[in-house]
């Protein structure tokens, strides 16, 4: 059971306190809390619980997403959060509380509950929320309109989508138990992705033709079901192995004609420029960046150009390219060494997932506030250069 609270964001102000004194709303607890869309998580929240009227009373959203953001900034222990927020009144704000209390206000065992029932999908869109939130700040003082795109029918359909922005790519290991890519857990996984390839496929046709069942329901019962079982006969593995690939081949099926009534351009979303590391600099991905004009940095494999100017402009755009992926190096170490991505400590694949989403949200809550303390001194010192600090 969930209950729902249409006012997720209490004022510092309104928070009571047995004492004398008020919270400092110049507190960064405070302007966190005033960043984060309280709102739109909880809609994603009550969805994730299925039936809100059935069950226990659960915890609000603020109280369960708000207690991971603070574990994961401090970087602790679930025991050491609950402790934590026991003993700080804007620890107990942020998480919702409307006044001070000085009892636990739930147990420690219970925040393996909410990263299960958060999972990595609210936390990646509450992630996007906020970067496209910072995009729509950038371009506030951009005049010129985007060009909007044309209604060619067939013409708009069969031309080749233009390349546009620019990609940073990088790769980081982070220190995690991993399950055992079983084949009945490729399927399922496989299963999924198709899934998600015939909703986009058949969004241009809502409404004017059905859409095609896929089952995907009774196939996730059917998987969970399975891989409940500790143990499992070969008669159970070769039954389950069996169901997952008649809906994957079905799904293949449907994607096939909806093919035929949608250009797979729509499955496509390329950039024009990709910062990658020199191990993704093989002749693969070089030959694939070719084909469809995509530039990935570093140089050209094969002998040095003997033309001096060439080489000389080969060397100042891998500078260029190195200085640019430079902030993702450094925001994967920042990760690692000061906000847990060096060791996560969770069992649970979903739970692992969860904790690297929440880790990725605290990085980006925290630039907010580094942009939200440069644009005051730069009001202060209008004078001065403030656009590296963040």
């Amino acid at each position: 059971m969930y209950k729902h609270n249409a006012k997720q964001l209490l004022l510092p102000h309104e928070f009571f306190m047995p004492f004398e004194g008020q919270l400092n709303p110049e507190n960064r607890w405070c302007k966190l809390a005033a960043m984060i869309p309280w709102e739109i998580a909880e809609e994603r929240y009550i969805e994730s619980l299925g039936n809100p009227n059935a069950g226990q009373k659960a915890y609000a959203v603020r109280m369960a997403l708000g207690t991971l953001i603070i574990q994961n900034k401090k970087n602790l222990s679930d025991r050491e959060t609950v402790a934590e927020i026991t003993e700080n009144p804007y620890l107990q704000y942020f998480i919702g509380l409307p006044v001070f209390v000085q009892e636990p206000p739930f147990d420690a065992s219970l925040l393996v509950h909410f990263r299960k029932r958060l999972g990595k999908d609210i936390i990646n869109e509450l992630n996007e929320l906020l970067f496209l939130e910072e995009e729509k700040h950038s371009q506030s003082d951009d005049d010129d309109p985007r060009a909007g795109t044309s209604g060619g029918g067939e013409d708009a359909s069969s031309k080749e989508p233009e390349n546009k922005g620019n990609l940073i790519l990088d790769a980081t290991c982070v220190p995690v138990d991993i399950q055992y890519p079983t084949d009945s857990r490729l399927l399922n996984d496989a299963r999924e992705a198709l899934e998600e390839i015939i909703d986009v496929l058949h969004a241009p046709h809502v409404g004017t033709c059905k859409k095609p069942r896929t089952y995907r329901q009774r196939a996730r019962k059917q998987y969970l079901r399975f891989e409940r079982k500790r143990k499992h006969s070969k008669r159970e593995i070769r039954k389950t192995n069996g169901q997952q690939l008649r809906y994957v081949g079905r799904n293949l099926r449907i994607i096939e004609k909806l093919a035929q009534k949608s250009p797979l351009t729509l499955l496509d979303n390329r950039h024009a420029v990709v910062y990658a590391d020199k191990i993704y600099r093989n002749r693969d991905n070089l030959r694939f960046c070719k084909k469809h004009n995509i530039r990935l940095s570093g140089p050209p494999l094969g002998r040095p150009s003997k033309d001096p100017k060439v080489l000389k402009e080969q060397r100042k755009q891998e500078r260029d390219d190195t200085k640019i992926r430079n902030g993702v190096e450094g925001k994967f170490g920042e990760g690692k060494r000061f906000y847990g991505l060096g060791l996560v400590m969770t069992r649970l694949q979903e739970t692992c997932e969860t904790v690297i989403a929440l880790q990725l949200l605290v990085l980006n809550l925290e630039r907010k506030l580094r942009i939200l303390l440069v644009r005051f001194f730069s009001w202060l010192f209008p004078n001065q250069n403030w656009a590296l600090c963040c």
